[in-house]
């Protein structure tokens, strides 16, 4: 079983960033007793900007995992868009992420993962 959520967490984020009141976003894989087998935590870095996900928004194609969403800006390693710190201007941004847990390092996704141990321990 695979869960997709929109979390406000900050045990659940990497410790280099203080983001603050923002929804970042979590995948859990679980076993067929509903507990976390492991977890990866997806955002935005600094940027204080939430990520909302779509409804249904998680599609598994062989060991890839899919989704979508939108935002009102974003930061990753390799783009930031902060233009929607102007409140009347904003502008949502819209975005569809892959993530494979076999993959050993995204160059543009700011992530952590924890494995079923620590993702109890949080």
């Amino acid at each position: 079983m695979t869960a997709l959520m929109q979390i406000k967490m900050t045990a659940l984020r990497e410790n280099q960033f203080n983001k603050g009141d923002f929804y970042d976003t979590a995948i859990i894989l679980m076993d067929m007793n509903g507990r976390p087998k492991k977890s990866v935590t997806i955002t935005w870095a600094d940027a204080s900007y939430d990520t909302y996900l779509t409804n249904n928004a998680l599609l598994r194609a062989q060991d890839h995992y899919f989704w979508a969403g939108w935002s009102y800006g974003y930061s990753t390693r390799l783009q930031t868009n902060i233009t929607a710190e102007d409140a009347t201007n904003q502008h949502y941004d819209v975005y569809t992420f892959r993530y494979d847990w076999d993959m050993d390092y995204y160059t543009c996704l700011w992530s952590k993962e924890y494995n079923s141990r620590s993702i109890r321990d949080v």
